[in-house]
């Protein structure tokens, strides 16, 4: 039995003594599918031979039959049992014909999320349904097999492939950075979505962000006090007293509803922290480490992505502004200006 012009090695065969086959067929509601029918003895030698075609429920499907060939129609939802017979040899084979109503939902499966740029995921699979989706993204209707999806993605950041044998599955490939929609369709009814993004590990989108709560950042800086070179006193005579600047280090990710975002980065990122000109300010904490080839300061990221430093004042040169540089990997550098003034002159 050859069914909608399939090659002859995929056909149905029911082989004798028993012509049994454990093949049945799916159409839809007012659909319709063809067989053409072909005898031949077990050597494989052709047989002419008339067929008759007969529907055991003509109120689920009818036949419309031309010799060998016959066109099968869904009536309604149902099984009908089609016969199709050699009178002249009495012999005949059966299968079932299942009717369905038509698709009004599909709802798809598949991991969804932030992925790094390459990943396949190979476990998307489509259901349809005579039901429409509820809101909650379930389906109460009944499965609709054997039906032919095809599979859609809303943008180049993702790529999606139906199987070859089974349109029902399919495989996502992260193809680049940004987000992208997964659907299935059949005609014009389309599935749930399921978001994906895409990110690279080597080049992550990072930002640097002052805290502003402690701006402006300097004071009233007395480098002699006592007015005598050997007992010079450098002291903070107004302002806090400790000097501080404190950023956060934000990552591009991607939230729940598969929008991009900015959140804190990870913990123990290094964050580079440089005075431009150290005859007015140096840097120091005790949190972190110094290169002393370079006179660079290097926090770590905390919770929530903070990383600080303590300001102190050289002893050569304390009046005047410093630029303090603030670097990390994959985010452009930030500048915070310190200042210190003199105090009034003492009368």
């Amino acid at each position: 039995m050859i069914q909608d012009g399939q090659d002859a090695e995929d056909a149905s065969r029911f082989n004798a003594p028993a012509y049994a086959d454990d093949h049945s067929f799916d159409i839809l509601v007012d659909g319709t599918t063809m067989f053409v029918a072909k005898a031949a003895t077990q050597s494989g030698t052709a047989l002419d031979v008339d067929f008759d075609w007969e529907s055991s429920d003509e109120a689920v499907a009818t036949v419309m039959a031309d010799g060998a060939m016959a066109t099968i129609t869904g009536i309604r939802k149902g099984e009908s049992t089609i016969t199709v017979s050699i009178a002249e040899r009495g012999v005949g084979v059966e299968f079932a014909v299942n009717v369905h109503n038509a698709v009004k939902g599909i709802l798809i499966t598949g991991t969804d999320g932030a992925h790094v740029v390459g990943t396949s995921l190979d476990d998307y699979m489509a259901i349809a349904y005579d039901e429409a989706n509820k809101a909650d993204g379930t389906n109460d209707g009944d499965e609709v097999p054997n039906q032919t999806f095809v599979w859609s993605s809303s943008s180049a950041a993702a790529t999606v492939t139906g199987d070859d044998d089974d349109s029902s599955m399919a495989t996502v490939k992260i193809a680049g950075a940004g987000s992208a929609d997964i659907t299935a369709s059949i005609g014009k009814v389309t599935s749930n979505k399921i978001s994906v993004s895409g990110f690279s590990v080597e080049e992550p989108e990072r930002r640097l962000v002052v805290d502003t709560t402690l701006l402006p950042v300097g004071g009233v800086y007395d480098h002699d006090p006592d007015d005598n070179p050997a007992t010079s006193d450098s002291t903070l005579v107004a302002g806090d007293g400790t000097l501080q600047i404190r950023v956060q280090l934000q990552q591009r990710a991607v939230n729940a509803d598969g929008e991009m975002v900015w959140n804190a980065a990870a913990n123990d990122i290094a964050v580079t922290f440089k005075s431009l000109k150290t005859g007015i300010l140096t840097l120091t904490d005790a949190q972190s480490s110094v290169d002393t080839a370079s006179g660079d300061f290097f926090a770590q990221t905390g919770v929530n992505g903070i990383a600080s430093i303590t300001l102190t004042v050289d002893n050569v040169e304390a009046v005047g502004a410093a630029n303090v540089e603030i670097d990390s990997e994959y985010a452009n550098p930030k500048y915070v200006t310190v200042t210190f003034t003199a105090p009034p002159a003492m009368q």
